[in-house]
């Protein structure tokens, strides 16, 4: 990959890893020539405006030297319409040309295309049995365990593979990880695992008891209120009251925060953060799990054969073997009887196939043996029979285990649409990732891993209008973000407020969590309330079946127009005409109030009339200038206005 443009480049990166490919990565052209040659790679993705020489002459430099002659090439570049490339390099052999800017799964395309053209691939290689066996020799698969960077994504270091490698460091801080809106907080001590905390209100350890039968409904509230009094810990009521015993208490404690460990292993996309140190050990109540026992009933209970099979080929021919070495001693595993009858079988020299007859279940044994193979227990010896037709069917451009790229593209636009939620009214702090304390150093290490996952480069393929409105306006935010943060005036300033907000914040958050205080509002409120939340959160469905409860309950304006917008944004075609003609009478009907105008904004907005948005958003602001919302809309609609350039925001993969 040979581009100068450093976000370009990492998002191609990242989008060819993920579809299977190892990619080495030049910012300019003379290294570009000597990685070349030096690595022999199967396909190049050369850019033509490169520093310190452009891509004719690298190309050029390429052809001249004996191990560069036939190595395919794919020019990028935003130059093919005003320069005539293709007679440039006419004598220069290029596999194809792609124009910028360019969808991402073109690329793709294009690599699998120059691959086959050079008929590299196995499956075009013409092999018989007897050369293969003279050819590849019996190959031993180990777990390669990689160096793991501070923070990540799960799709390129997955959770079985973080938690063996916090392990086999024997690592001591603290692992964020997020999927979605979703967060889980583990805690390490020397490699174990020893507490969790989840957001996930599902998952408190009182829903856990009561899932368990410890506890009952009415218990449970007992002792919430009992907390809310007191202030004490939840588990300290529970002995206080007498609901629990001490033992009782610390073993459900434990089987709690391993659930929580373990039901992260469902998580395949999303990122990670490890924070070493101990200073949270005072806080926590240590419980040390088995990190043995949860990577494999992790693997059993989330990990489909097809997915593990994506990750290492275990095939019906293939042997396993036992490893010498393996980090885990057998007691901290705590195999069950099966499990441990398919170690046996290991240790005697059973293939995959033979295992899993005599098991009988193919997702125990799969899932045992990856389990074993993350944790360096167990390896497999590949004949080479097996390695040539694998090998093969891996090269083949329509591999059938291989995601569309559209269900790739709606999964990424839903993770970030969900991140959007999460973030757009988090305190700048929040929004980096970062202390209070942090560094200059720190919060710009953070920008930058915020900066590259938010940056629009990486929108290339998503359609969804709303997506691209909201990843610009939080990708904006975290500039401002991160120049209010760096800046020792406006930092100090910035925190002061938060600190004066911080008390009412406080009470909002422990007030409205009371169930019993729903009880003393009106019907009508509480699913208006409820509605309203489900239409920020995206769930619009839904949001539009309690608005439209509310409002027959009470037909408040207030509840007409947030029910058409609801309606809206869960079918926009078959729901637009209507919309617009409901708002446009709540508007004339409502004159003094700003709401309207604003979603009328809103809708003109998604219709692509940015004329108009304007003009409601301004209006919106005549009625209330302290209306934010409309304030917001406005300064993101301006900004897009003044200057698309500057920031590189909206001239995805081009190079002037």
């Amino acid at each position: 990959m040979v581009e100068d443009n450093e976000d370009v480049r990492s998002v191609l990166t990242i989008y060819l890893q993920r579809n299977g490919y190892q990619v080495s990565e030049a910012g300019d052209g003379l290294t570009a020539v000597d990685m070349a040659l030096k690595l022999q790679p199967d396909v190049i993705l050369l850019d033509v405006l490169l520093p310190r020489l452009d891509g004719i002459e690298v190309l050029k430099r390429l052809r001249k030297a004996k191990p560069g002659a036939d190595l395919p090439v794919i020019m990028m570049s935003a130059v093919l319409q005003t320069r005539d490339l293709q007679s440039e390099t006419a004598a220069l052999n290029v596999a194809s040309f792609l124009q910028k800017p360019f969808q991402v799964q073109k690329v793709l395309e294009y690599v699998e295309g120059a691959i086959s053209q050079k008929g590299t691939a196995l499956a075009a290689r013409t092999v018989t049995p007897a050369a293969a066996q003279n050819e590849i020799e019996e190959k031993k698969v180990r777990h390669e365990r990689r160096p793991r960077e501070a923070s990540g994504t799960l799709d390129s270091f997955p959770v079985p593979e973080l938690l063996h490698s916090l392990y086999v460091e024997s690592s001591t801080g603290s692992l964020l990880i997020c999927s979605g809106t979703t967060e889980k907080r583990v805690y390490f001590q020397n490699g174990w695992p020893v507490y969790s905390e989840s957001s996930i209100p599902e998952e408190t350890l009182g829903a856990h008891l009561m899932r368990q039968g410890r506890l009952t409904k009415e218990q449970h509230q007992r002792a919430l209120d009992e907390m809310t009094l007191s202030g004490r810990q939840f588990g300290e009521v529970l002995l206080k009251l007498g609901l629990l015993g001490p033992h009782d208490l610390f073993t459900e404690l434990e089987a709690h925060l391993t659930a929580k460990v373990i039901s992260t292993f469902g998580w395949f996309e999303g990122t990670f953060h490890f924070e070493a140190g101990s200073s949270w050990k005072d806080d926590i109540i240590v419980a040390r799990m088995k990190p043995g026992r949860i990577i494999l009933d992790g693997i059993q209970g989330y990990w489909s054969p097809e997915r593990i099979q994506r990750r290492v080929h275990i095939v019906d021919s293939s042997r396993v073997f036992s490893m010498d070495g393996s980090p885990y001693a057998e007691d901290q595993l705590g195999l069950s009887t099966q499990e441990a009858r398919i170690l046996q079988m290991v240790r005697r020299g059973f293939t995959v196939g033979e295992i899993t007859r005599q098991v009988g279940d193919i997702k125990l044994v799969g899932g045992t043996l990856f389990g074993l193979f993350v944790m360096e227990h167990v390896g497999f010896i590949l004949n080479p029979k097996t390695m040539v037709s694998q090998l093969a069917a891996d090269a083949s451009p329509a591999r059938a285990d291989k995601p569309t790229s559209h269900v790739k593209h709606e999964e990424h636009a839903k993770a970030l649409m969900a991140e959007y939620l999460k973030y757009r009214t988090a305190d700048y702090f929040k929004l980096l990732g970062v202390s209070r304390d942090a560094s200059v150093d720190e919060i710009t290490q953070a920008f930058k891993v915020r900066q590259r996952r938010y940056h629009p480069d990486t929108l290339v393929g998503i359609d969804t209008g709303l997506v691209h409105e909201k990843i610009e306006e939080l990708y904006i935010r975290l500039h401002t973000a991160y120049r209010t943060l760096v800046d020792p005036t406006a930092r100090e300033q910035y925190v002061k407020k938060l600190d004066e907000a911080e008390p009412a914040a406080a009470t909002a958050r422990v007030l409205p969590a009371r169930p019993a205080q729903k009880g003393n509002k009106e019907e009508d409120v509480v699913l208006f309330e409820d509605g309203f939340a489900l239409l920020r959160c995206g769930e619009f469905k839904n949001a539009h079946e309690l608005l439209k409860r509310a409002e027959e309950i009470s037909p408040k304006p207030q509840y007409t127009g947030y029910r058409a917008w609801a309606a809206y944004l869960a079918d926009p075609i078959v729901e637009n005409a209507k919309t617009e003609r409901t708002l446009v009478g709540l508007r004339k009907d409502n004159s003094n109030d700003a709401l309207f105008p604003y979603l009328l904004g809103n809708f003109y907005l998604r219709e692509k009339d940015a004329k108009r948005a304007v003009s409601y958003f301004e209006e919106a602001l005549r009625i209330n200038p302290q209306h934010i919302d409309s304030a917001r809309q406005l300064r993101i609609l301006r900004m897009r206005q003044r200057s698309t350039e500057a920031s590189g925001l909206f001239d995805l993969f081009s190079k002037k």
